[in-house]
Formats: structure tokens, C-alpha cells, sequence
């Protein structure tokens, strides 16, 4: 899915900058991996209270995301609106939104939308344990009974 497509899938409440031409190829949260493709997140009030007390990001000053965004060459960032225009410089992409967390649920439906529409279906996996294993396990049973079809276990491969 390209940038544009996302951002006019949600609507009103999300601008980009960047080329909205671009690939969009999903968000990380600071402390996880932190691919440069991927939108880097800003926390705010949106996210739920468990959620937000207990991310790395939380008892950082603005100084500290600023200079942990510089260090990993993080161009691509989704900040909460209210932080006004290009609070991390000029040369970066930027989704604005009115709550962070409510867009990436909003982008989430919106893949799974696209996904279905074109007939693609989608198994997710999450927890703490056991992930690889489980999905070694389904593509070795999905790849038995329907051979002609790819099984991705990466969103990018």
C-alpha cells in the first residue's frame, strides 16, 4: 500500500508530508526494532493508560526522542497533531494525527479492508512465546494443503 492510499483510506482526521507516492511499510515503537521504513511512533493521550505508563518512550523529555530519532536516522514519524509542524525538523516525513493510537487502529482496519477486498487472507500472531514456532507450524500445514499459495511469515518478504 502506498502512503496517499492509507492516509485517504482513514481520512479527515490525518495529514502527510514526504511523497505520498512512498511505501508504506508500517510502525515501530521506540525500545522495539526500529526499522527506518517504518513510521516511528510518538505516544500520546489516545493510547491507554497501560499502554503508554509502561513504553520506554514515557519518561523521556522531548530532548531524549529527539536525539534517539537523530541517532537511528528516523525520517519517517507519526506524531500527534497537536506537536505542530515538523516538531523533530524540517527534513523528515510526517503523518500527523489527531491521536496516534486511533490511526494505527484505523490502519490496521483499513490493510485488513484491502486484504479482503483483493481476497488475501490474513492470520496474525502475538504474544511472548512461541511465535516462530506456531508459525513455522501454519505455513507447514497451510503449504501442505494449498501448495499453489505463497505464505508469508513477514509482512515485507
Amino acid at each position: 500500500m502506498i502512503e496517499q492510499e492509507l492516509v485517504d483510506s482513514i481520512g479527515a482526521n490525518v495529514r502527510a508530508t514526504g511523497d505520498p507516492r512512498a511505501e508504506f511499510h508500517g510502525f515501530s515503537l521506540t525500545g522495539t526494532r526500529t526499522d527506518p521504513e517504518r513510521y516511528i511512533v510518538v505516544l500520546d493521550d489516545s493510547w491507554p493508560y497501560h499502554q503508554r505508563t509502561k513504553a520506554l518512550q514515557n519518561s523521556w523529555s522531548a530532548q531524549k526522542l529527539a536525539d534517539y530519532i537523530e541517532t537511528r536516522s528516523l525520517n519517517r514519524i507519526l506524531v500527534p497533531a497537536a506537536l505542530g509542524e515538523a516538531p523533530f525538523g524540517p527534513q523528515r516525513d510526517y503523518l500527523y494525527a489527531e491521536g496516534t493510537y486511533d490511526f494505527i487502529q484505523q490502519a490496521g482496519l483499513a490493510g485488513r479492508r484491502r486484504a479482503a477486498e483483493a481476497g488475501k487472507p490474513i492470520a496474525a500472531v502475538t504474544g511472548s512465546a512461541g511465535k516462530s514456532t506456531f508459525k513455522a507450524m501454519l505455513q507447514a500445514a497451510y503449504q501442505a494443503c494449498r501448495p499453489q499459495h505463497q505464505v508469508r511469515t513477514h509482512p515485507r518478504r
